[in-house]
């Protein structure tokens, strides 16, 4: 007769973790970039194969179910790519949603696509 044994919560919880990372990552490897250069804490994410702008300041494409994400000092973009290839954007600035279409989400959204290009690894 074969008995099982109790499993330990700790390697269950590890088993969670690497499911989740690896579904995560499914379509792509997630790349992060972090820098911190004393005036400010920057934090760009990414997965997938993105497309710049030829003026760098806006996004022409992000391959599908990809995404990049965007933070630095009290600013965060999210821009992520559907199925179908569709790019969609949340911007906010100091925790604080705005719409797309007003002129500090332009501004801001400019900005950071500026970073996120030059620091952008192909």
């Amino acid at each position: 007769m074969y008995t099982m044994k109790k499993k330990n919560p700790f390697f269950v919880l590890f088993l969670l973790v690497v499911i989740s990372t690896m579904a995560c990552n499914f379509h792509g490897r997630k790349k992060t970039v972090k820098v911190n250069n004393g005036e400010e804490v920057l934090k760009i994410e990414y997965c997938g194969n993105i497309s710049f702008t030829e003026d760098g300041t806006g996004i022409e494409d992000i391959s599908p179910d990809g995404y990049i994400y965007y933070k630095c000092n009290g600013q965060r973009v999210y821009i992520e790519s559907d199925e179908d290839g569709d790019l969609h954007y949340k911007v906010y600035d100091n925790g604080k949603r705005i719409k797309v279409s007003d002129a500090t989400a332009s501004t801001l959204l400019s900005n950071a696509v500026k970073k996120m290009e030059e620091h952008y690894y192909r």
